[in-house]
């Protein structure tokens, strides 16, 4: 009942927005800085071998260019934030009270979180937490409860129109052909029963689970294209001297062939934890109190004025996914999500003495020449939430009413299955 009256309060300040506008908190969920994706090709029979994979680290980890572009970011957000937050002249212990930087497990979330701290606030040595409570916010896909599996092979097809191969080649049929250009395939193995072998021809098959959930063609093609693409963020050789445009073109491959895993299915069955931890964080500022267990807080959470959830492009996309945001970057496809440490970034704001809350939504990121050439000056843009922004605000009981409607109480912990419920009402 204490929650359900708490709800009420919001619901009774959510008047419009204003003039006078204050800045109470900002969260922000991106992917990590470029990743070293190290492809092996050896199966394909590519006759172009001259294929630059050196990024300067092991497979799967954060690049040195991209940890550079990282600590960069981290400048960027100090000037576009430090101001607003009232930290502008603070110690660097009350800096590191205000500003954290929540990171999944792997090195190069964590890596790329110590980066943009040192950006944000430099000769403070503050560094990104990563604990069990980040790692049930942010592993999305490695977390299922009952009842909520990943989507079979009959609903993605389902998604796409029935055939996969007659849908990956009406899609992107072209593209495939000129990375297959670019590349010199494909082993005439690879096309059982042909005398030769185009990309656009090897069978795809399905394998489910997490990620990887097509094997074949498309796959190989969206390998080939975010190739193209790694080389050209980190500074490295291009093959072919595909030029930036040309990379854009054939990067909506790779978009094509993940967004068979980043999927409305998936991201209802598991996409909800993040953006009701999100909302229970938005709820706990306004109110002034925790609305989850402490068991469910993480570090320093109840201080923070901007926190910085690093993850993934998945983060990203299933989060876009339930609130229906249309992202869009320049140099990149329309909808994607996997760009390196592009952000969506909610900030929470309070008008007139009453503080009425309103929710703002921005899309943040950087193009991939400002990735190459080390340029932090990301696009940003409001983005409106259809039914709930007017035009752009969103009143925060509504935000939170909205999230609670598009979760899935029963695909995500009991704490935030409760807090949604009461969201509700």
């Amino acid at each position: 009942m204490e929650e359900e009256a708490a709800l009420a309060l919001l619901q009774r300040r959510a008047v419009g927005t204003g003039e006078g506008s204050s800045l109470r908190l900002v969260l922000a969920v991106s992917r990590h800085s470029i990743k070293s994706m190290i492809k092996d090709y050896k199966g394909l029979g590519l006759s172009n071998k001259s294929i630059d994979q050196a990024y300067g680290a092991e497979n799967s980890d954060a690049t040195p260019h991209g940890l550079l572009f990282a600590t960069q970011l981290g400048q960027h957000y100090r000037k576009q934030y430090l101001e607003a937050l009232s930290l502008d002249g603070k110690s660097c212990e009350e800096i590191g009270s205000a500003v954290k930087v929540y990171a999944d497990e792997d090195d190069r979330d964590r890596e790329s979180g110590n980066r943009w701290l040192a950006g944000f606030a430099p000769g403070c040595e503050l560094k990104s937490h990563s604990g069990e409570v980040e790692h049930s916010v942010l592993q999305e896909g490695k977390i299922l409860l009952p009842g909520c599996e990943y989507a079979s092979e009959q609903e993605v097809k389902g998604l796409i129109g029935g055939d996969f191969h007659a849908w990956a080649v009406a899609n992107f049929g072209a593209e495939m052909d000129e990375l297959q250009e670019i590349f010199g395939c494909c082993a005439p193995s690879l096309c059982p029963g042909a005398g030769k072998c185009q990309l656009k021809d090897v069978p795809n098959k399905w394998t489910g689970g997490y990620w990887d959930t097509w094997t074949g063609g498309l796959q190989y093609a969206g390998w080939m294209a975010a190739t193209l693409q790694t080389q050209y963020v980190n500074n490295n050789t291009v093959l072919g001297n595909a030029s930036p445009e040309t990379i854009e073109r054939l990067y909506k491959v790779t978009e094509g062939i993940w967004r068979t895993y980043k999927n409305p299915i998936n991201a209802n069955r598991f996409g909800g934890t993040l953006p009701a931890y999100l909302a229970a964080t938005l709820q706990s500022a306004a109110l002034g109190k925790a609305v989850l267990p402490e068991s469910a807080v993480l570090p320093g959470q109840a201080e923070a004025k901007f926190q910085w959830f690093m993850g993934h492009d998945v983060n990203v996309a299933l989060l876009a996914e339930l609130l229906q945001l249309s992202l869009q970057t320049p140099s990149y496809p329309p909808g994607t999500s996997s760009i390196f440490l592009g952000a969506l970034l909610f900030e929470l704001h309070a008008q007139g003495e009453e503080e009425t809350f309103t929710v703002r939504i921005f899309q943040e990121a950087p193009t991939t020449t400002q990735l190459r050439l080390l340029e932090a000056k990301p696009v940003r843009s409001q983005i409106s939430l259809p039914g709930c922004s007017r035009p752009l605000d969103c009143p925060l009981a509504e935000f939170l009413r909205m999230v609670a409607e598009r979760v899935q109480g029963r695909c995500v912990a009991a704490d935030l299955a409760k807090f949604l419920e009461a969201a509700l009402f």
